[in-house]
């Protein structure tokens, strides 16, 4: 006999501390529990309680993981704009509650042994197509811990199964299960330790330049950037050169049009890269270029921001559209063309493996430009949209994973931060206070190996989805023997 569906408020309060816990210094532990205590619970009810369960479990999940986008909102764009939260909330929480009813449907008794692949599979989903959105994907709660290493053997999917798996252990209220629980992750934390090891002394250095820039003020062309980040680089000119400058996505008002132009903007003879968005082959790019004596090298973003960057039928409904952005104060707004260049720029005589901003959270892309050469990863952003709030350190701790599961330094530079180095293991080198007009000269070491990551990508997703069918065609024989055995007694 199934209990009934419990009330609202419990799976709200385990949501809303798991997604304050996704990726905070407890979040391994504390998201292993919450989700032990919501799988053990699914398990006991109907398909269509299940729903009703997982429905404000989502809703507090990532509603609290994502509350910064309320207050970032109204503070850039103003009130309301932040309750555009709202339908991103309500889809994703939309999406993960689907995604427990038809596992719960279909998996029947073996639905603890299928959830967590088909959660992996509604995560791995998240991170693509135009509307991609991958913030709060489960394998990021182990970001903080020592397991985070096996991101360079398998990816985020990896370190989800790791969660998602012990938390169905523990959920099996078995002795046994929560041994193996136990030891599943000492293991992944105990191989985690072994796979990192000191990072080689640097061969290189790199001026990061954060100008800390009002994104509004250049939005509506009250600042000369370009002059600011040339009288910082200057300023900041150590002893000896660096063998990079990097300035933040945006830096440049426009393309640079003219190859000889790159000296007068960086040091003499030091390569830059830098971002510049503006209209290319007649369409509108956010792009990153590399200026250096190996010539002039572009990049134009692939990741464009839904509704940030990308709007959904912008051209067809353009009557709608531009009295919003107008009564919004960003009346020129339009939309980005996505690139489908590589992600790899030469500078001087290194590869670069470059994404922009919103890109850093998407493995493929770093995975792609490694795979086509790219010996140290570079991420130009401006986090100044994020305001004060939760919403940029997220984005640096999803970024940071790039460079374990590619095995390579990273270089990143934000507006207004955070700007950092870390070594190939995530391990953070040097870094620059959020807002500060300043330049960070940092050392790294360019890399050629590949991880297996690099190597095969994210293998865990097709291993999830033949567990789950494995689990749906299991159910559909045992139901069909069962009604056979049925029919046979009865005509007996």
């Amino acid at each position: 006999m199934r209990t009934s569906a419990p009330s609202w408020w419990l799976p709200l309060i385990l949501g809303m501390l798991s997604g304050l816990g996704l990726l905070s210094l407890v979040g391994a532990p504390l998201l292993v529990v919450t989700l032990s205590v919501l799988m053990a619970r699914l398990q006991s009810l109907s398909p269509a309680q299940a729903a009703r369960w997982t429905a404000p479990f989502a809703l507090g999940f990532f509603g609290l993981h994502l509350q910064w986008l309320l207050p970032s909102l109204n503070s850039i764009l103003g009130a309301p704009a932040g309750l555009l939260l709202l339908p991103v909330v309500a889809l994703l929480a939309a999406g993960l509650t689907l995604t427990v009813w038809l596992t719960r449907l279909l998996t029947g008794r073996f639905f603890l042994l299928a959830l967590p692949a088909a959660w992996i599979l509604f995560d791995w989903l998240r991170t693509l197509g135009p509307l991609a959105f991958p913030w709060g994907s489960m394998g990021y709660a182990a970001s903080r811990t020592a397991a985070v290493q096996l991101a360079s053997i398998g990816g985020v999917p990896l370190l989800a199964s790791l969660v998602l798996g012990t938390a169905a252990l523990l959920a099996g209220r078995r002795v046994w299960s929560a041994l193996l629980a136990v030891g599943l992750w000492a293991s992944a934390w105990l191989l985690g330790t072994v796979l990192t090891v000191p990072a080689a002394a640097p061969t290189h250095t790199a001026l990061l330049v954060q100008g800390s820039v009002d994104p509004m003020a250049k939005f509506r062309g009250t600042v000369d950037a370009t002059r600011l980040y040339q009288d910082l680089t200057r300023a900041a000119r150590p002893g000896s050169l660096p063998d990079l400058v990097v300035w933040p996505e945006g830096a440049l008002p426009s393309p640079p049009d003219r190859p000889t132009s790159w000296p007068q903007l960086s040091l003499p003879g030091v390569p830059l890269i830098t971002g510049a968005s503006g209209l290319q082959d007649g369409a509108f790019h956010n792009s990153a270029f590399a200026l250096s004596g190996a010539g002039v090298f572009r990049y134009d973003k692939v990741r464009t921001v839904p509704l940030g960057e990308t709007f959904p039928g912008r051209d067809a409904f353009d009557w709608l559209y531009r009295p919003v952005f107008a009564a919004l104060g960003v009346p020129g707004l339009r939309n980005v063309t996505p690139g489908t260049r590589p992600a790899t720029l030469r500078a001087g005589s290194l590869l670069y493996a470059v994404s922009i901003c919103y890109e850093s959270v998407f493995p493929g892309l770093a995975r792609r430009a490694v795979k086509e050469g790219g010996q140290v990863l570079v991420t130009i952003s401006n986090d100044a949209w994020f305001g004060r709030t939760a919403g940029a350190e997220q984005h640096f701790l999803m970024g940071r994973v790039r460079a374990i599961e590619t095995r390579r330094s990273w270089l990143r530079v934000g507006n207004d931060g955070i700007t950092a180095v870390t070594d190939p293991y995530g391990r953070v080198q040097a870094t620059l206070e959020r807002g500060d007009r300043s330049a960070l000269l940092a050392g790294f070491k360019p890399r050629n190996d590949q991880t297996l990551y690099v190597r095969f990508g994210d293998w865990v997703v097709p291993l999830a989805a033949a567990l789950m069918l494995a689990c749906g065609v299991r159910r559909a024989v045992q139901g069909m023997v069962s009604r056979g055995v049925f029919m046979k007694s009865v005509e007996v």
